[in-house]
Formats: C-alpha cells, sequence, structure tokens
C-alpha cells in the first residue's frame, strides 16, 4: 500500500514523540489526550511537527500550507507513543493553494 493512500490517523497512530508540549512546555503524563500537527509531503510521507498539552491545542489548520497536506489531531499519548489517533480537521494540497 502506498504511503499517500494509508489515512493520516493510520499513518500517525504508534509514532513516538517526546513528552513537552510545544507551546507551554509542561510536561505531558501517560494517559492523557494531546492534540497534535502533521504534514504530509511524498518525499517524507507523515512526520510530527508539534505535540500540544489539551490547553494548548490547535483545533483547525489555519492558514493552511500550500502543497502540504496538513492535519490537526489528538491522540491518547502513552510512554512516549500515540494511541487512539483521531483527525479533527485536515487541509489537503490543493485546498492550501487556493487564493
Amino acid at each position: 500500500m502506498a504511503t499517500e493512500s494509508i489515512p493520516p490517523e493510520e499513518a500517525i497512530q504508534g509514532t513516538k514523540i517526546g513528552a513537552i508540549c510545544d507551546r507551554c512546555n509542561r510536561g505531558i503524563q501517560n494517559g492523557e489526550t494531546v492534540g497534535f500537527y502533521a504534514t504530509y509531503y511524498e518525499d517524507a510521507g507523515w512526520t510530527l511537527r508539534r505535540l500540544y498539552c489539551t490547553d494548548c491545542g490547535e483545533t483547525t489548520v489555519d492558514p493552511p500550507t500550500e502543497g502540504a497536506d496538513e492535519v490537526i489531531g489528538a491522540a491518547v499519548w502513552f510512554n512516549h507513543v500515540l494511541a487512539a489517533v483521531r483527525i479533527i480537521d485536515r487541509s489537503r494540497p490543493e485546498e492550501g493553494s487556493e487564493q
């Protein structure tokens, strides 16, 4: 299966990530719900860019980046791994290129 055909929640599920909110620097605890921002580019696949605590999480991709598939999501953080991933908002490349 090609990477671009894998839904982002499946590609991000099980990804290892740090334990600090990228906005307020608060430590994330096991079992805590977190927010995240991730991008997809053909040459790199899905990449987690930011991790947020529940107080700092984003709810929309705004503004979208031209040429990028971007998602805002939520997941349960457990031992540096994201589980129960769900997508809250998504901006596909063609949406970001509109003027």
